[in-house]
């Protein structure tokens, strides 16, 4: 079953907390947040570490100093030590959230912004940009990142990013929240979950898994405290 953790962002927190936390990241991550400039893109960057990092200690019983991530050749992290765990990370706005699972997975969260629709022409098959017309107006803000969610999960999931294109594939809903893939290579079956965590966030699993779990939600201060004392 894939596990759901998602993190509330703290956006009042001591900066000075979140700067404490570096240390306990990899290099790798460090070396990232040290070229951000906007501090709200440097908090999320930590938590998200520090939530996957959280995670392997319970689960796998992994000291944080032994932690290992790599990178496939297309920069999806893996955890080096255990081939048979999979995670994924995704943040936006004030919300971080991970997918793990022993199959591969993807996790997408966006913070659902009023946004101007014909930008779907652009990443959206014509199909998919044509359900998303003929929904009603209240509607398609909703719809629009439901799409965006799902495709994204699933180019996480697959582990190539942006290197397969929005608009090279359809996601298919049906009137019963059904959700499937239309894509020319159809070797693995993908299982899709979406759910919106309120009513300004839109979040997408994607995993050969056929089961989500509800997402668990942790706050910001009690990971960080429960972090340092393990």
């Amino acid at each position: 079953m894939v596990g759901i953790y998602i993190v509330n962002i703290n956006t009042a927190i001591d900066p000075s907390l979140i700067n404490k936390m570096l240390p306990y990241l990899s290099i790798d991550r460090q070396n990232k947040v040290s070229k951000l400039r906007i501090f709200d893109d440097v908090h999320r960057s930590v938590i998200a570490e520090l939530l996957i990092r959280s995670i392997i200690i319970d689960q796998l019983n992994i000291p944080n100093s032994d932690i290992r991530f790599g990178e496939n050749t297309y920069h999806k992290p893996y955890l080096q030590s255990h081939s048979n765990f999979e995670f994924n990370l995704s943040h936006s706005g004030e919300w971080v959230a991970c997918a793990i699972d022993h199959h591969v997975v993807g996790i997408d969260i966006e913070q659902m912004l009023d946004i101007n629709l014909e930008i779907a022409k652009r990443f959206f098959t014509l199909r998919e940009y044509e359900d998303l017309m003929q929904k009603d107006s209240s509607e398609q803000r909703n719809y629009f990142y439901k799409l965006w969610t799902l495709k994204e999960s699933y180019i996480k999931a697959v582990g190539k990013g942006l290197h397969i294109p929005l608009n090279s594939f359809s996601m298919d809903i049906n009137d019963r929240n059904e959700i499937t893939i239309d894509k020319e290579q159809n070797d693995s079956p993908y299982f899709f979950n979406t759910s919106q965590v309120n009513s300004d966030y839109m979040l997408s699993v994607c995993s050969t898994a056929n089961h989500c779990s509800t997402p668990t939600v942790l706050h910001e201060e009690e990971l960080i405290n429960s972090f340092l004392l393990s």
